[in-house]
């Protein structure tokens, strides 16, 4: 037997004992209903929450409060985000990061400059700004213990904006939409596990905010 997607053999088995069952919860309020509407919908839709246009968009991560210590994880986060971009069908007409890096390296002035004047010399036409506000590996440097926790302001500006007031798109908070990846505890050891957990990081960052502009679906919560 073949089954949708949406509808796999063993929920379709748990609407139908359902069926059976629907008179004796029938005295139950509405316990019966909620797992009847779980069953035969067990997803629901998140709307974007901005649509990013489909013009060259360069996305820059700023850390400045120095909470990147590893070198490697500006290219992990922005090579994870491209991809969950792209993949998601928000944009293809990213930036290479190795522009951002080469525009780094050459200007002096690159930490000095506004995310919109960088956009600019990029050639962009949106900036994608992710602004960093924590990341850990450890509850305290000392901890034995993992438990990662990274957090980002994102905010997209208009690079062709000619009001300051003009350059911000998204959001209305001139703090910026925080995003938050937090795991749980772990007592992983050496080096390996370090690197593990800094991509685990990252990619899941990356899925976070590449959300925010395109309608997913979660599953839903009784």
């Amino acid at each position: 037997m073949t089954t949708d997607r949406h509808y796999p053999a063993w929920r379709l088995m748990g609407v139908a004992w359902f069926a059976v069952l629907v008179p004796p919860l029938a005295g139950c309020g509405g316990t019966g209903g909620a797992w009847l509407w779980w069953l035969t919908d067990p997803e629901q839709k998140v709307e974007a929450e901005h649509r990013l246009d489909k013009g060259r968009l360069a996305i820059l991560i700023d850390d400045d409060h120095g909470w990147l210590k590893d070198p490697a994880i500006r290219p992990l986060l922005s090579e994870s985000l491209v991809k969950a971009l792209d993949e998601n069908e928000v944009t293809s007409r990213v930036i290479p990061d190795e522009r951002v890096v080469r525009l780094r390296a050459r200007d002096p002035q690159f930490d000095r400059r506004g995310a919109r004047e960088i956009g600019e010399r990029l050639k962009a036409d949106q900036v994608l700004h992710l602004n960093v506000r924590s990341f850990e590996l450890h509850h305290e440097v000392a901890d034995p213990v993992f438990r990662g926790n990274f957090v980002v302001a994102v905010k997209v500006l208009d690079v062709h904006a000619t009001q300051p007031e003009d350059v911000r798109l998204w959001p209305q908070s001139s703090e910026g939409r925080l995003v938050e990846v937090t795991t749980d505890l772990h007592t992983g050891k050496g080096t390996r596990y370090h690197d593990d957990l800094t991509r685990r990081l990252c990619e899941e960052m990356a899925d976070k905010i590449a959300k925010l502009f395109y309608v997913h679906t979660v599953p839903k919560r009784l």
